[in-house]
């Protein structure tokens, strides 16, 4: 893969971002659904409670994915899972204190923004939670709510069970958000150690003196070549890369009177039990010209599949340096 490293591996760092968001929104459609339908099995009555929470879905949870479609709404979209989520929390603790799950809510939205818009805007979300932790804290302390448990209200208007939940949400807040971001960064430094390699190994191939070819012995064809292959050969990367096969660039026999086919796949063989062959062939380009060249065979992993990397160097003019060299011997012997 061409290009700057560390750019190509943000750009697939920001598509995997992109596809991780679009899963996260039909995940939250479906377990949102599903938590609204399990709260009504309890014995209390939620009937406000889905005034605002059925709203809260359809416009946060189920309209973002059907309406903003693609990259450039990312974002969008993110913010309003974030704001569905705070709002969700909020109609829990506005009913059930802090028996609610709304603080595992909390909880969860600044690990996704982590994960999904970076560090900032974790810290903004989690500033978010905190906030609305306080506030609530102080309504059912000051006795302008009430939960619904009423055999709970006293521990829930004791202002010290509020700060231990909000120091709680916090510190693990902080956990969760320095713990995803380390793993991101890890991963994105990884990646991009991955790309470097790769354009080395790439150039090394691109770039090497003799011709290069993997040959992929379950489909017949050659998957991979570089230039020196294109010169000589005389085809295009394209015509070599999956449509040629070896029986179209070799002769039907070799020097030797044996069948191409068969002397080839005697090769293939030792290559695919760990041998290292090193042979001199006859290949034919486009234009039918034979070619003398040295081939070289070693297999290549993944080795669930049968990979055969051949590096062939054309002797053609070092052959005919020795029939010349031979000849003059012989004239001058005689």
């Amino acid at each position: 893969m061409a290009g700057d490293p560390i750019h190509q591996a943000r750009k697939l760092h920001a598509k995997n971002i992109r596809e991780s968001s679009n899963w996260l929104f039909y995940y939250f459609m479906v377990a949102v659904g599903i938590s609204i339908c399990a709260a009504a099995t309890r014995a209390i009555p939620f009937g406000p409670l889905y005034y605002l929470g059925i709203p809260v879905f359809l416009i946060f949870f189920g309209a973002p994915p059907l309406l903003l479609r693609g990259g450039k709404h990312h974002k969008n979209r993110v913010a309003l899972l974030m704001v569905g989520l705070l709002l969700l929390s909020m109609t829990g603790l506005a009913f059930l204190g802090l028996a609610s799950a709304g603080w595992l809510i909390m909880l969860t939205a600044p690990i996704i923004s982590v994960a999904l818009m970076g560090r900032r805007a974790a810290y903004i979300t989690l500033m978010a939670a905190l906030i609305i932790s306080f506030i609530f804290g102080y309504l059912y302390v000051a006795g302008h709510l009430q939960s619904n448990i009423s055999s709970y209200d006293s521990h829930i208007e004791n202002w010290r069970n509020w700060m231990v939940m909000s120091l709680a949400l916090l510190l693990s807040g902080i956990a969760c958000i320095t713990l995803t971001e380390h793993l991101h960064k890890q991963w994105e430094i990884s990646n991009i150690a991955l790309y470097t390699q790769h354009d080395q190994m790439r150039a090394l191939v691109e770039y090497a003196p003799e011709a290069i070819l993997i040959y992929d012995m379950d489909s017949g064809v050659f998957i991979t070549s570089n230039t020196r292959a294109e010169q000589i050969l005389g085809y295009t990367r394209a015509e070599l890369a999956e449509t040629l096969t070896p029986k179209q660039i070799n002769p039907l026999f070799q020097p030797d009177g044996r069948r191409s086919d068969e002397a080839a796949l005697i090769y293939l063989q030792q290559a695919l039990t760990g041998e290292f062959p090193i042979f001199e062939w006859q290949f034919e380009n486009k234009n039918g010209q034979t070619i003398e060249c040295e081939v070289a065979l070693a297999r290549l992993p993944p080795f669930h599949r049968k990979l055969i990397r051949a590096s062939v160097v054309e002797i053609s003019a070092r052959k005919r340096e020795i029939k010349e060299h031979e000849k003059i011997q012989k004239q001058l012997a005689a």
